[in-house]
């Protein structure tokens, strides 16, 4: 005869299988990539080029859990499939930040930083 255990039968009943699909995207999702891409994405360029490190996943959860408090201050809910466009969404951006930093731009961002930088001038490339 199997031997139940308890521990395991209260860890497997954490979570409940969902019955329903939710859709996920909405507006509140539009807006939060729209949010990542407007001040997170420019902050992840300037902190690439001022030290050369990456914000990492840290603009992903900084996005999300903005989110979510913004809205249970408006009296209202996002529901996990919201939650979770938006991390992964959120989470493409940033990645895509990494692989090419700065994105798109990044490389003349990066060529403007470097003309008007006091390294430039020192050097004599510049007045």
């Amino acid at each position: 005869m199997a031997r139940v255990d308890k521990e395991l039968e209260q860890y497997r009943n954490l979570l409940t299988t969902p019955d329903t699909y939710e859709e996920g995207f909405g507006w509140t999702t539009i807006v939060g990539i729209l949010f990542c891409g407007a001040i997170m994405m420019p902050g992840a360029i300037y902190l690439g080029l001022m030290t050369g490190g990456g914000m990492g996943s840290a603009a992903t959860w900084v996005t999300v859990i903005l989110f979510s408090e913004v809205t249970r201050r408006a009296m209202k809910t996002m529901s996990k499939g919201n939650l979770i466009v938006l991390l992964h969404a959120a989470g493409m951006m940033m990645a895509g930040s990494a692989m090419i930093p700065g994105g798109p731009f990044g490389d003349l961002v990066y060529r403007a930083f470097l003309v008007t930088s006091d390294a430039a001038r020192d050097m004599g490339m510049r007045d």
